[in-house]
């Protein structure tokens, strides 16, 4: 596939997760991630390098997204349970990491 057929894939996917998020009022970044995986996958889209440049770009603009979407009263109101479920997002790879490092470890010796 050509990049000007790709770019042109992912322009209408993004103009249609933009529709549909203001259709049902959800925010464009989910819906954008989902059409990214189901279009990714039925159409078997090889990632070129520029691709790859324009997704780690679009990684951080989704960081950016989801932070200026926080409602910050409710924020302030319940800050404990926000400390708790980052700190369990943040900290629940590594400890489930942990026990399949130790199984390699331990199988090697």
């Amino acid at each position: 596939m050509s990049d000007l057929a790709l770019a042109a894939i992912l322009a209408a996917t993004i103009l249609a997760a933009s529709t549909i998020s203001v259709e049902i009022g959800l925010s464009v970044a989910l819906i954008e991630l989902a059409l990214g995986v189901v279009v990714g996958n039925v159409l078997a889209l090889v990632t070129p390098d520029w691709l790859s440049f324009i997704g780690s770009f679009a990684g951080i603009v989704l960081t950016f997204l989801a932070g200026a979407e926080v409602d910050v009263a409710q924020f302030k109101r319940e800050w404990k349970a926000s400390l708790v479920l980052g700190g369990v997002s943040f900290a629940g790879p590594f400890a489930a990491s942990r026990p399949a490092s130790t199984e390699r470890s331990s199988a090697s010796a």
